[in-house]
């Protein structure tokens, strides 16, 4: 297989992802004034982040540099195969957003949010207690404002305390 072959089969995943993103949307615009916000805040993020990787994918000097900007560390380094780690990993980081999903389903996202950063965060990325507080107060605070305040949105306060 050519090398242009090759670059352009893996330009494909991306670039459609792009067309897709920039079709959502297109598509999320044509909702009513309230109801489009949340979508056209996720299909312009999703839209920047699939240029991203059309630009990370392309092989290309910029494409180097965005990759090497945003790769981060693999999470299987130093499995030994056949020592099941993988499995293990692959079934820890299956039920960290299960757990997430679980506990805002009864107590709600502001009292899930920062509880859910600060244990990942420690637990799981192996970061200091200080930036397990600083990421959970910070994605909790985010969270306030966007949905809360500057969307307007009645946060879902879960099975126990929504009345």
């Amino acid at each position: 297989m050519s090398a242009t072959r090759s670059k352009a089969l893996n330009l494909l995943p991306p670039m459609a992802m792009l067309a897709f993103s920039i079709g959502f949307l297109g598509w999320a615009y044509t909702y009513g004034e309230r109801a489009q916000q949340m979508p056209v805040l996720v299909g312009w993020i999703m839209s920047v982040l699939c240029a991203l990787d059309v630009v990370a994918s392309s092989r290309t000097r910029a494409g180097n540099l965005v990759r090497a900007l945003f790769a981060g560390t693999r999470v299987d380094r130093g499995a030994v195969k056949g020592t099941g780690k993988p499995i293990a990993r692959s079934v820890v980081s299956i039920l960290w957003p299960t757990a997430f999903i679980s506990l805002v389903a009864v107590f709600g996202f502001l009292p899930v949010i920062p509880v859910y950063v600060f244990l990942f965060v420690v637990l799981q990325g192996r970061k200091s207690v200080r930036q397990g507080l600083a990421a959970a107060t910070f994605t909790t605070a985010l969270t306030f404002v966007l949905f809360k305040l500057a969307l307007g949105y009645e946060v879902y306060q879960g099975l126990l305390f929504s009345g």
